[in-house]
């Protein structure tokens, strides 16, 4: 017999209500359409981290949200993966389940619904006894098309970012990577009018 994988869906708020469940049927119809439209873009990692001795004086993996809309994690049984969490501020390991497959919403997802669904801020972290190794299985836009929030998403409210593609907004990380800023409120529309000039950036499904 088979076994139904389990998954795991991360996500900052926990509030389930109809505009988001809306925005989320029509965020994932459009990210279909796209991939049966245009070649998907998608980038695979395999990442091991070595046991340590004293854990709290090694780095797994820095703390980041990821770029694209989703990132699919398969984990060994060995935990080292936490997300952030407010209300206390406070670092939360992801059980390793097994058979689960962990699903963290990125960036370009945020964008996409107009910052309804946040992006995962997460880290790895080393164990002191096991190797830990993950896959993670990247899933974006192809590179030439531009994303930008979905009509659906707005619901009156103005657009929150601007457009951008997938290798567009890599460069925009990787300079706020050195500057010490935020990748996404550095593609944010901050006034009314420069919503108004990317009205025609919207993408609807």
């Amino acid at each position: 017999s088979t076994t139904t994988p389990v998954v795991q869906v991360q996500y900052i708020e926990y509030k389930w209500q109809q505009p988001r469940r809306h925005v989320l049927h029509h965020a994932a119809k459009h990210i279909l359409s796209v991939r049966r439209l245009t070649r998907s873009c998608v980038v695979s990692l395999i990442h091991r981290y070595p046991k340590c001795p004293d854990p709290k004086r090694a780095l797994g993996l820095i703390a980041h949200t990821d770029s694209g809309f989703f990132t699919f994690v398969l984990q060994s049984l060995v935990p080292g993966l936490q997300l952030f969490r407010h209300g206390p501020d406070r670092w939360v390991t992801v059980p390793a389940v097994p058979g689960a497959m962990v699903v963290n919403v990125g960036d370009l997802f945020q964008i996409l619904t107009n910052g309804r669904f946040h992006s995962v801020y997460h880290r790895a972290v080393v164990n002191r006894d096991s190797d830990r190794i993950s896959l993670g299985y990247f899933l974006g836009p192809p590179a030439h098309v531009k994303v930008a929030p979905l009509r659906e998403a707005l619901a009156g409210t103005p657009a929150a970012y601007r457009a951008v593609t997938w290798p567009e907004y890599m460069g925009v990380r990787k300079k706020a990577f050195t500057t010490g800023a935020s990748a996404l409120k550095m593609v944010a529309i901050s006034t009314d009018n420069d919503a108004a000039n990317h009205t025609d950036d919207l993408i609807s499904s």
